[in-house]
């Protein structure tokens, strides 16, 4: 533990760590607070689990086409660059989707569909190279403090993102959303102009990488990952099976819960959301304390245990508006909900800590980035399908699946032979 605060310590005095992180912060909590606030607009505008999940799931496209193609670019280019550019064609996009709101009567279905996607393309951009900057600033033995003050900063963009999201749509409407995440973006820009990156150093990886097409890395990335046990199943079985089950029930299935059954209204719902990631940061903070390769492989076993057992309480609470008061049903799921948050964001600092001690850097954004297209492309797939499955046979079924899905990921984790796993 005393060798974890010296790092801790030691992290808050490197100036490019403080840049890099606020950065995260002002980038990220722009990201939650728009999906939060287009969230809110996708269901005043539909009224349908389906068509929100359709919405939701619209991101699925420039996730697949992309992601691999942008850690690639990511792994070739400066990578600061590739953010610069990134921030500023989201920040154009926004200025755009701003405009339309102010002249028109307000985005259509088709309009929002494509400002999803455009947002998303930029999104995907800047974090293949973000992913890779923090072993460049940080030595390797820091990287899980690092990580776990990387996590702190997104779990209060969780607390804070939808609370902003949810006041200034509340409000002001979409259009004051949109407009407050453009200055976020713009606070990003300026900070991210200060931070100076090393050259990245010439590995085994990079020697012949100017010879080789985009297809042979992105190939080279997955014979990377399928090289070892560990990796494999935190940076692909882990992130998909995850995400597709776990991500609806906090973006589909809680909004027609909490908002739906219960009737909270658009500003409480995001202090709800906001409240929910407080456990998560006070869990980042003592895993800064604690972290160890050999705590982070244990964890890891008993993850998706614990995220089911969080589920059980959720169901409870679907199931029982006949019979409890609805203050008691959203305590209930309030506390569920944090465990669960709580777990991902932990399972989150393992993933990439082990990922960034294991591989080259000058190989680790297509790495992170097959993570992501694993992670991301399952959120879409799992909305699509949960919001299906919510408009045919209730919110009550739709949990039961998602318990049933993560448990599911145990048993693949103990198929795989964990106590074989080295970090």
């Amino acid at each position: 533990m005393d060798q974890g605060r010296i790092f801790l310590k030691e992290l808050l005095r490197n100036r490019q760590f403080i840049l890099y992180w606020l950065v995260g912060v002002s980038s990220l909590l722009a990201v939650i607070a728009l999906e939060f606030a287009v969230s809110l607009y996708a269901f005043d505008l539909t009224g349908s689990a389906l068509l929100f999940g359709s919405i939701l799931a619209a991101v699925l496209v420039p996730r697949l086409l992309l992601t691999p193609f942008a850690g690639v670019i990511s792994d070739r280019f400066n990578r600061k660059t590739i953010m610069l550019v990134s921030l500023a064609f989201s920040t154009v996009i926004l200025m755009l989707g701003v405009l339309i709101q102010a002249v028109t009567a307000g985005m259509s279905l088709v309009v929002l569909f494509a400002f999803v996607l455009l947002l998303e393309a930029g999104s995907i951009l800047f974090s293949s190279a973000n992913a890779a900057v923090l072993p460049l600033i940080v030595e390797k033995d820091r990287l899980g403090a690092a990580n776990s003050l990387c996590s702190v900063y997104s779990e209060l963009s969780y607390v804070v993102g939808p609370l902003i999201g949810g006041i200034v749509y509340g409000l002001f409407g979409f259009a004051f959303s949109l407009l407050a995440v453009t200055i976020s973006l713009v606070l990003s820009i300026v900070v991210l102009c200060f931070i100076a990156l090393p050259k990245t150093p010439k590995t085994s990886h990079s020697q012949s990488r100017n010879k080789t097409s985009v297809f042979h890395d992105m190939k080279q990335g997955f014979s990377i990952i399928f090289s070892n046990r560990l990796l494999g199943y935190l940076l692909i079985a882990g992130p998909f099976l995850l995400n597709f089950f776990n991500v609806p029930i906090f973006d589909l299935i809680l909004v027609f819960f909490v908002r739906g059954s219960l009737g909270v209204s658009p500003e409480g719902y995001g202090m709800f959301t906001a409240l929910l990631a407080v456990g998560g940061v006070v869990c980042s903070l003592i895993a800064g304390k604690l972290y160890s390769d050999r705590r982070a492989l244990a964890f890891v076993k008993v993850m998706p245990l614990l995220v089911a057992g969080g589920m059980l309480f959720i169901l409870l609470t679907v199931n029982g508006t006949q019979f409890m008061p609805y203050a008691v049903l959203l305590g209930i799921t309030f506390l569920a909900c944090s465990v669960i948050s709580a777990v991902v964001g932990l399972f989150g600092i393992a993933q990439n800590t082990i990922a960034q001690k294991n591989v080259d850097i000058d190989a680790l954004s297509r790495v992170l980035s097959i993570k992501r297209l694993c992670a991301l492309t399952a959120v879409p797939l799992g909305n699509l399908a949960f919001g299906a499955i919510v408009e045919s046979v209730g919110l009550g079924f739709s949990v039961l699946i998602s318990i049933i899905g993560i448990i599911g990921l145990f048993v693949l984790s103990r198929v795989l032979s964990p106590d074989e796993f080295t970090a």
